[in-house]
């Protein structure tokens, strides 16, 4: 006679227990430092790589001191642009408080990705100095442009936005999920990109997230022609010659703003460009005007400082790289103005000051 048993649960039960005690181990091996330390930064699931480079430095440096006493955001001008060096010792020479600043540059971020940006490094790190420094084309990049919204649009931003999606829950809860492109390149016997040896160690400045060139331009007072098929040239004509602010950086640059913290200091700053940056615009007077009324009026329903950097007659042709961007030699030139400026403002009472005065 024919007898049916109910399948016994026991073997997929322990088969789950023990897949289930194999992740989390190896979920704790890679949450080691050992571990991590002779990988690359394990990714966020975007294919823009500086920013996971730039993300994990931060999160570095706020470990190994315990705190991140003030970030500057911006794209790749801030990158190229800004010091934490310089501007840490000329501010601690006004003022007498030591300073850990970091560069959160990241290059080709329009407003509308500062702005989520600024909101959850702010949230997270609570620096009492955040910088943003912007451009005119920071407001005119479309989102249908190419690549614009690449980190915008990542389910772990969206989600730490608080936009719940089941990717952005794995890549913010899971070290290992954020390390399998990594793990399989290394399955793959793909080493470079993968290995941290391939890199050697990182740079004093690259820690604090600076990444400076020593690149010199030769041609920075040679007008740009509009007939040059170089990708940067072509770029800033198309972006620049019918200057348009866009919505979606207008409400970028308002969510930025939104973030002003007690205790802290949120300040907004016009990044420097040479004098020929500005034949890239059709009304160069007009075009400049707009973007800084715009920019200075809102940061003023804010009641955040704004501070204009086109006037500066700071820096000798040999600080330039190309048509917008400050060399290693113009880097140092501006952060030593910065540190100073600021210093003098907290000395002043002008801007807060970035550590607990008497």
């Amino acid at each position: 006679m024919l007898r049916l048993t109910r399948p016994s649960l026991h073997l997929p039960l322990l088969t789950l227990f023990f897949l289930l005690m194999l992740v989390g181990i190896a979920e704790a091996v890679a949450r080691q430092p050992a571990f991590q330390s002779r990988l690359m930064a394990p990714t966020l699931n975007t294919r823009h790589r500086q920013f996971e480079v730039q993300w994990r430095r931060l999160q570095q440096l706020a470990e190994e001191n315990g705190r991140v006493d003030c970030i500057v955001l911006g794209n790749s001008m801030v990158v190229s642009g800004f010091d934490p060096l310089v501007f840490a010792q000329t501010y601690q020479e006004e003022t007498g408080e030591t300073l850990t600043c970091f560069n959160f540059g990241v290059d080709a971020i329009p407003t509308m990705t500062a702005g989520a940006l600024a909101k959850i490094l702010i949230a997270e790190y609570r620096p009492r100095l955040f910088i943003y420094g912007l451009d005119a084309r920071d407001l005119a990049v479309a989102r249908t442009d190419r690549d614009t919204t690449v980190i915008l649009d990542m389910p772990w931003l969206q989600y730490r936005l608080g936009h719940f999606n089941l990717e952005g829950w794995l890549v913010e809860h899971s070290t290992l999920y954020r390390y399998r492109r990594l793990l399989y390149n290394l399955s793959r016997f793909q080493y470079r990109d993968t290995l941290r040896s391939y890199y050697g160690p990182e740079t004093p400045r690259g820690r604090l997230g600076h990444d400076p060139d020593e690149t010199v331009a030769d041609y920075i007072n040679v007008l740009p022609d509009p007939h040059n098929p170089e990708f940067q040239i072509q770029y800033y004509y198309r972006l620049l010659s019918d200057y348009q602010m866009e919505a979606d950086n207008q409400a970028g640059l308002e969510m930025l703003l939104a973030q002003q913290q007690t205790p802290g200091q949120l300040l907004v700053l016009e990044m420097p460009v040479p004098d020929t940056y500005f034949y890239f615009f059709g009304d160069a007077t007009a075009d400049h005007d707009t973007f800084t009324r715009y920019v200075g009026e809102t940061s003023a329903r804010y009641h955040i400082p704004f501070w204009q950097t086109s006037s500066l007659r700071l820096f000798p042709d040999d600080s330039w790289m190309d048509y917008s961007h400050l060399n290693a030699k113009g880097a140092e030139i501006f952060s030593a103005w910065l540190g100073h400026q600021i210093g003098r403002a907290v000395k002043n009472g002008e801007l807060a000051r970035t550590q607990e005065g008497p």
